[in-house]
């Protein structure tokens, strides 16, 4: 990788290897994907494999790309704990080539980046996604700044600016979801129990006309 590229993956090294990581998926993968026929399936940015290891358990074939080698050898060994198959991609997110209408289910989970890379992992994930196929998006809600997620509300997600992501997309559900603080959220202290605001996008791959 690019020097730049690998200060990146070093500094989630450091993030998977000194913090504890949630290793129950994401709820909303679960509700959303629950309905499908196994699969191909691309978790963008992995890390230690949360998501893509659930769907391994439901009979996915799955890949996770991550540029942590630490956090990609964490869902490896877990991927062994539970006796499923995992497959990995070591590299850039926005760099690293991917197959061209491969996946039925593509996931990105809490990436926030700057517009200009957000557009280029959307092409990116819609590029990979087999016609029919879905992409699943789940991030921080711009209400919940200073809460979780990244301290810049640019970027943060809301309804709008998703929709403007998923330019060719045929929307099925776009929403807010409310949910219980993982192991890795701050949380109100007043209220421990307050729900974090995430927002979801689920949205299929329409099929080329003939």
């Amino acid at each position: 990788m690019p020097d730049k590229d690998f200060e990146v993956g070093r500094r989630w090294d450091e993030k998977f290897s000194e913090e504890d990581w949630p290793v129950k998926p994401d709820l909303a993968l679960v509700a959303f994907t629950s309905g499908l026929p196994s699969g191909k399936a691309l978790d963008i940015g992995c890390g230690p494999g949360r998501n893509a290891l659930w769907l391994a358990e439901k009979g996915w074939d799955v890949t996770g790309i991550d540029a942590s080698s630490v956090g990609l050898q964490q869902a490896l060994d877990k991927a062994k704990d539970k006796g499923v198959d995992l497959n990995t991609i070591h590299g850039d997110i926005f760099a690293t080539e991917l197959p061209h209408k491969h996946y039925d289910l593509v996931v990105m989970a809490n990436i926030h980046v700057t517009l200009v890379l957000r557009r280029q992992l959307f092409s990116k994930a819609v590029s990979a996604l087999k016609e029919g196929g879905h992409l699943l998006v789940i991030g921080h809600h711009i209400d919940d700044l200073g809460r979780v997620g990244p301290p810049d509300p640019e970027l943060l997600f809301n309804e709008d600016i998703l929709r403007d992501a998923a330019e060719g997309l045929e929307v099925v559900k776009l929403q807010r979801w409310e949910r219980p603080p993982d192991e890795g959220d701050a949380y109100d202290r007043d209220n421990p129990l307050r729900p974090v605001s995430d927002i979801v996008l689920w949205a299929k791959k329409i099929p080329s006309l003939p």
